[in-house]
């Protein structure tokens, strides 16, 4: 990209490092808290020589139980939480016990070491669960609108499905659509995930992982009111379309869409049927992630995949909130979406899959790809004739002399062919894709699922990155904001039009050409 003559550089920084970590208070409940340090004191009080603490220690049993019926009531039941739940208990009657005999202390040598040892391990167990899976909170998002949500099930019955073995089935889309609202206080939150109990079965078949390791995910909820009022701050909304990456899912993006849509966009995230890690169907009809997928080396099968299921996918949901546009059943989107500005984003193969979209309909005024290798068998060399985005981590160039050998392509069981549609072919397409006057971010200390919610499910995933993933939520927010305001909303004063970035961590390539006309 460095060497792409319709690229300029403006903002160039040299990366810093980043040392800032969540800490585990800020991964917990606050009566989460409150339980789990009143235990940890009055166990290291029990371990203790103190020979007058009965009373107290009673007290502090008795003020834990409060705090274990307040977690309960307030923030829920969590597994994670079980060895805190089952210490409350012990200690309160542990406590009684030795006020009744007057005996404060373990006094024989073997039992205090083997107390210690136990207590130890309760309280590396009792803070680590709950700080390795935590009750996340999305980033309260920082636009004017409140948030409205909605999902609708879309059957096109002019294209069947070629992933079931009943021949007369049609494709079916889960979409759920994000807009600005005005609540009224009475609708329910929506959940972060809204079918996690397809999930818990996808992930359970997929990778092994019980169920039941995902219930806490039931308190995670996002700012969306379920079919609140739209906001009629504006007479009608530009239009946004998400798509996951493979595998992912309609809500892996979240906290960014909760972004756009506080700032005035509506935007429609699709589930790829049997391409999504669970699609749950109105009739309960349970859709997993298909088997028949290609190898991953099978670059022909994935260009394929993108132009005959995901661009043909994409442009039918733009079909469908046409007529939503037009009519819809929950009575809220009418008139509201603005069709003239249209746009499309995606991260990874949703990514590809956005480009290849925009390749196909002119209906799409703008698009962005979140790292996404360039799938798909429409032709670019042309380009595009809308504006686009490619936001990507940093990444070492490939210099020909660092190309490996067969012996080093054989150890990592790839072929020549492999390696030079890697690092040729797609790059080419990365050029190609850009050449009418594209955009460029490159983001230093972030990783291909930094653009995801991910992160945010545990620390655990996260431990080895430089940036937390609420500052990469941040910057990848405020570059996707500011590109789809300049594109689709006309806004003059974005990142993109200042001499300077705010952030360090990135470089910034700009068209040196004059912006093409739109179509």
């Amino acid at each position: 990209m460095r060497n792409d003559s319709s690229l300029k550089t403006i903002f160039t920084y040299e990366a810093e490092t980043v040392p800032n970590k969540e800490s585990a208070l800020s991964l917990m409940r606050t009566f989460e808290i409150l339980l789990i340090s009143l235990n940890v004191l009055t166990l290291v009080i029990t371990l203790g020589k103190r020979e007058k603490a009965g009373k107290l220690l009673l007290a502090m049993s008795g003020t834990a139980l409060i705090f274990l019926v307040q977690q309960l009531t307030v923030e829920h039941y969590r597994w994670q939480m079980v060895p805190a739940y089952t210490l409350t208990f012990f200690l309160l009657l542990w406590s009684a016990l030795q006020l009744r005999s007057h005996s404060y202390r373990l006094r024989h040598p073997g039992l205090k070491v083997t107390a210690v040892i136990l207590g130890t391990i309760y309280m590396v167990v009792a803070i680590g669960l709950p700080v390795l899976l935590p009750v996340f909170e999305i980033a309260k998002p920082s636009g004017p609108y409140a948030i409205g949500t909605a999902t609708y099930h879309w059957i096109d019955d002019k294209r069947a499905e070629k992933l079931t073995e009943d021949p007369s089935d049609k494709r079916q889309l889960m979409v759920q659509i994000w807009y600005p609202a005005e609540p009224s206080g009475d609708e329910k939150i929506s959940s972060y995930i809204p079918d996690l109990s397809g999930l818990k079965t996808a992930v359970q078949q997929k990778y092994g992982v019980p169920g039941f390791f995902l219930d806490y995910l039931r308190s995670v909820n996002t700012h969306a009111s379920i079919k609140a009022k739209i906001s009629h701050a504006q007479p009608n909304y530009p239009l946004l379309l998400f798509a996951h990456g493979f595998p992912g899912t309609r809500y892996t993006n979240t906290s960014q869409v909760e972004e756009l849509v506080s700032h005035g966009y509506i935007v429609a995230c699709i589930d790829y049927s049997y391409h999504s890690l669970a699609t749950v169907l109105p009739n309960k009809k349970l859709v997993l992630l298909s088997d028949n997928v290609p190898e991953l080396t099978d670059w022909d099968s994935w260009d394929q995949l993108i132009s005959e299921t995901w661009v043909p996918d994409s442009i039918f949901v733009l079909d469908q909130l046409e007529q939503l546009n037009t009519k819809d059943p929950n009575g809220i989107l009418k008139g509201k979406i603005n069709l003239a500005r249209a746009g499309m984003f995606g991260h990874s193969f949703g990514g590809a899959a956005t480009a290849q979209t925009l390749l196909a309909d002119l209906r799409f005024k703008a698009g962005m790809n979140m790292d996404g290798t360039l799938f798909g068998k429409g032709d670019l060399k042309d380009g595009l004739k809308q504006p686009f985005l490619m936001m990507n981590v940093k990444t070492a160039e490939i210099n020909r002399a660092d190309e490996p050998n067969r012996e080093e392509l054989l150890q990592i069981g790839m072929t020549r062919e492999d390696f030079d549609f890697i690092a040729k072919e797609i790059p080419m397409r990365k050029n190609n894709l850009l050449k009418n006057g594209g955009y460029s971010v490159m983001i230093d200390q972030i990783d291909h699922l930094s653009f995801t919610d991910l992160y945010l499910l545990s620390p655990f995933f996260s431990w080895n990155q430089q940036m937390t993933p609420r500052k990469a939520h941040t910057i990848i927010n405020d570059y996707t904001l500011a590109f789809f305001d300049k594109h689709l909303k006309g806004k003059k004063d974005t990142l993109f039009d200042r001499p300077s970035s705010p952030f360090p961590e990135v470089k910034v390539f700009l068209p040196a050409i004059k912006e093409i006309k739109r179509p």
